[in-house]
């Protein structure tokens, strides 16, 4: 019963290292959102922006069906549509919520890192790492599914470091 009660007490400290990656994540990619937002590529999608754009609108609109063979994996398509159908197509929509997704996906790695190495200090290093880290804003800012990987992937690896820990 200890064991739970330190796990989902109410009365523990805020995580201020979380916090720390978080806000430093939020405030790379909006400076990374501001400037891209002053170039011409921002509204006009390109080659498999283009293609997400057209399949992410047609699944909005109703056509959940894709008439051929899937070019490119569905997932991503899907999920765009599902923000168009929400939101419109106004390029700030989707840029935002692929930022925020990644915002938590540095979160993730930071206690990723902290569960491997239980050490909170590299926990937060890993996550500052990643908060700065340009690749991952680059694609959390275009119609492209990869951006997705890093969110995904810490949050089965923790997932698998709990379940090892159980054993």
């Amino acid at each position: 019963m200890d064991d739970f009660n330190d796990k989902f007490s109410i009365t523990k400290r805020p995580r201020w290292d979380l916090w720390a990656v978080a806000l430093t994540a939020a405030l790379f990619r909006g400076f990374n959102l501001f400037f891209w937002s002053k170039t011409p590529w921002f509204s006009l999608p390109s080659l498999d922006e283009i293609y997400h754009h057209i399949w992410g609108g047609e699944i909005a609109g109703g056509n959940l069906l894709f008439p051929t063979a899937f070019f490119r994996a569905p997932f991503y398509a899907y999920f765009l549509g599902g923000v168009y159908a929400l939101f419109g197509t106004n390029p700030w929509a989707i840029r935002l919520i692929q930022s925020g997704i990644g915002v938590g996906g540095c979160v993730l790695v930071a206690i990723l890192a902290e569960k491997i190495f239980d050490d909170r200090r590299i926990g937060l290093l890993a996550g500052l790492f990643m908060a700065l880290s340009p690749m991952p804003a680059l694609f959390e800012s275009r119609l492209l599914l990869d951006w997705i990987l890093i969110p995904m992937s810490a949050g089965a690896m923790i997932f698998l470091v709990d379940s090892a820990e159980k054993g």
